[in-house]
């Protein structure tokens, strides 16, 4: 064997090494920038779950005040003479010093075909003041 025939063997061998080393590099940089994707991924979602939870929070607590003062309204009107309830969808308003005049108001989806409908008061029954 002479020096010529080694020396491509072992330029072969460094061709050979060469790819499979490029080729493992290749896949460890893919691996690395997929988990560093998926991390950041879930660390962006993690944030938007936080800001929905907190959203939720006072959203929750925006309705526990507004109930408060609907209760507070009902009751001042209640002393006023004015009784407010539902009765299923409907909102009825009644006067208490004089019986017959009772208002009725249903609530109606303005939108059928969405999933949280926009409602809107409608008059049932116009009430004549006298």
């Amino acid at each position: 064997m002479s020096i010529n025939e080694i020396l491509n063997i072992i330029q072969i061998a460094i061709i050979i090494a060469g790819g499979i080393g490029g080729f493992l590099a290749f896949v460890r940089t893919r691996r690395n920038d997929i988990t560093q994707i998926q991390a950041t991924t879930i660390t962006a979602l993690k944030q938007k779950v936080d800001v929905i939870e907190s959203k939720l929070r006072d959203l929750q607590q925006e309705n526990e005040y507004l109930q408060t003062v609907i209760e507070t309204i009902k009751e001042a009107l209640k002393e006023q003479g004015i009784s407010i309830y539902t009765e299923g969808r409907t909102v009825v308003i009644e006067n208490l010093n004089k019986r017959p005049p009772r208002k009725s108001h249903r609530l109606i989806p303005r939108d059928i075909g969405k999933s949280s409908p926009a409602l809107e008061l409608k008059k049932d029954d116009p009430v004549d003041d006298d």
